[in-house]
């Protein structure tokens, strides 16, 4: 139902903003509302917000990552039919080589998606896709920042991005009057 709302008011010209708690792209439906907008060829942008799995980590001391203690977790939900378990690596992109051989010689296929996330929402985020055969041959973005490592079929799949002006700045020159209308236009661009 929340689907058909989306489609049909975007449809009528409205702008829609689907404001959802708890972990949307973790656990929650996004992909059914995602993929209902790109049938209809509907843009969308998605903001993350705070994954309840960090909120309740970190305001409560129970890190899941202390060092010396613990180097990862996982994580799954009893109501996913699926069988697959992708891997998200935090601080590899330096040893992505090492563990894509470590995967491949464990029996994971050398042609398994995999993607680099560098400065993640952030204006200069920078998304590399390719295959675990290729992974330590991804050059870093211009100042070395941090990244992600996501192996994994999630990594076929990625969004268009922010379009042209993504991690630009735009200058307005218009009036007060039109001045927000003129923001939302280019934001929309």
């Amino acid at each position: 139902e929340i689907t058909r709302l989306i489609c049909d008011e975007v449809r009528k010209g409205k702008r829609v903003v689907r404001l959802k708690g708890g972990d949307a792209g973790l656990f929650g439906r996004l992909a059914e509302e995602t993929d209902a907008l790109e049938e209809l060829q509907i843009p969308f942008i998605v903001r993350p917000g705070v994954s309840a799995l960090t909120a309740a980590t970190t305001a409560t001391g129970m890190l899941l990552t202390r060092r010396g203690e613990c180097r990862g977790f996982y994580v799954e939900t009893p109501r996913s039919t699926g069988k697959e378990t992708p891997r998200v690596m935090f601080m590899a992109v330096n040893v992505a080589q090492e563990e894509a051989e470590k995967l491949i010689a464990s029996g994971t296929p050398a042609d398994t998606p995999c993607a680099f996330v560098f400065e993640a929402a952030g204006v200069n985020e920078k998304i590399i896709v390719t295959t675990l055969e290729k992974a330590g041959k991804v050059k870093r973005p211009k100042g070395n920042p941090p990244g992600l490592f996501i192996v994994g079929s999630p990594a076929k799949k990625i969004w268009p991005r922010l379009g042209m002006y993504a991690g630009r700045r735009v200058l307005l020159t218009c009036s007060e009057a039109v001045m927000e209308n003129a923001r939302t236009k280019v934001r929309d661009v």
